[in-house]
């Protein structure tokens, strides 16, 4: 019988065959000392996604101890399952304590029973990252609750296309994460809650990265949000919906009362003032009622740190040479040719497919003419919606 391979040479055939699941599989049959080897690459990312699933990994596994969860360092639970199993044993669940990921799709589908983060409540003490799409059956308290378990979290995404349910006085933690990674809050029912209880946190916040999509009546907490981490925010994203001129704008259109292009500025809204972002390296858009606001935004922006400006369509928003509205767009073109001029930021403007077949690369020339003439902007079309 031949001597066993060194571990090292074990580590480095594993290593090598990372990415080739079968090749992973078939070290598990050759030989333990490979097996548990392999098992770090094969179960790194663990998704549930049916309750079936659910109870054959049970069925594979029924000892948790020792269960190959240990491995996992990123988790995903989604589907409805989840509330389905509400009250039902979640104990198998708390094997996976060393995940730095965790990404959770529970909104309710179907008449499902409404949903419970208290299973994942302190789950792993090493994760940093938690993604949560939730719906009205979550209230803010709940999702801080399940936050604040986790001590060295840093990134945080918080979805709901549903309206986000009001709660009442929560009893705050007296310690919470740092939160010194990204945040993407994206609630349809509006981002006040959640700003709330973010703004409670004992530790305070320290995001280098904000992700915001706000509507009319969310334009101050959004503020508060961004001024509260001014000293130590480097990337923001900022998409600004003027709901009722939205459905306004498409129900004209759809009626031919109003031909496309046009262009509905949010009146009496509060821009962003961005003046106190002195760390700012990259600023990114995506609006759909106004280019004034996207201007006007921008002009507040003084930090010498600016690298990058890209600015996103997600709707048609674009105006007719003919109509007035083009001066927005002028006034958009001095501006960030101002841009080049004191930064060299060569600005990006994103438009979609809506956008291409009504023609906004061919009027860019017009609509962008200082900008185009020098050839210091670019048009570039992106994927989806």
């Amino acid at each position: 019988m031949p001597p066993p391979l060194p571990p090292e040479i074990l580590d480095l055939i594993v290593d090598f065959l990372h990415d080739e699941p079968g090749a992973l599989k078939a070290c598990c049959l050759a030989s333990k000392s490979l097996a548990h080897r392999a098992r770090k690459y094969l179960f790194a990312h663990v998704e549930f996604s049916s309750e079936s699933r659910v109870k054959l990994w049970k069925k594979t596994f029924a000892d948790p101890s020792n269960s190959p969860a240990r491995y996992t360092r990123s988790l995903s639970i989604r589907g409805s399952w989840f509330s389905t199993s509400v009250g039902r044993s979640m104990g198998w669940i708390r094997a996976f304590s060393g995940i730095v990921r965790l990404q959770v799709d529970v909104r309710e589908r179907d008449g499902a029973r409404e949903v419970s983060f208290v299973s994942l409540r302190g789950l792993s003490p090493t994760l940093k990252s938690i993604s949560l799409v939730y719906g009205t059956s979550v209230t803010s308290s709940e999702i801080f609750d399940l936050v604040c378990s986790f001590s060295l979290l840093e990134d945080l995404t918080l979805v709901s296309r549903e309206r986000n349910n009001e709660d009442g006085r929560w009893n705050i933690p007296s310690t919470s994460p740092k939160l010194t990674g990204c945040l993407d809050l994206k609630i349809v029912g509006g981002i006040r809650p959640a700003v709330r209880r973010l703004l409670e946190l004992p530790s305070g916040l320290h995001f280098s990265k904000i992700a915001v999509t706000y509507f009319s009546k969310d334009v101050e907490p959004a503020m508060d949000l961004i001024s509260k981490c001014s000293d130590t925010l480097e990337s923001l994203s900022i998409c600004y919906c003027n709901m009722g001129a939205f459905f306004l704008y498409q129900l004209l259109w759809l009626i031919d009362i109003l031909p496309p292009p046009v262009s509905i500025a949010p009146v009496g809204t509060r821009q962003p003032d961005l003046s106190n972002l002195k760390r700012l390296k990259e600023v990114f858009w995506m609006s759909g009622p106004s280019v004034q606001w996207i201007t006007v935004t921008l002009q507040t922006v003084e930090s010498t740190n600016l690298s990058q400006i890209i600015i996103r369509f997600s709707i048609i928003l674009w105006a007719s040479v003919e109509q007035p509205f083009h001066r927005e767009w002028r006034d958009l073109d001095r501006l960030l040719l101002q841009f080049w001029i004191s930064h060299s930021i060569r600005p990006r403007i994103e438009y979609g497919r809506e956008e291409v077949e009504h023609g906004l690369r061919e009027l860019g020339p017009r609509l962008l003419p200082e900008l185009t003439s020098r050839g210091i902007v670019d048009l570039v079309e992106y994927e989806g919606y």
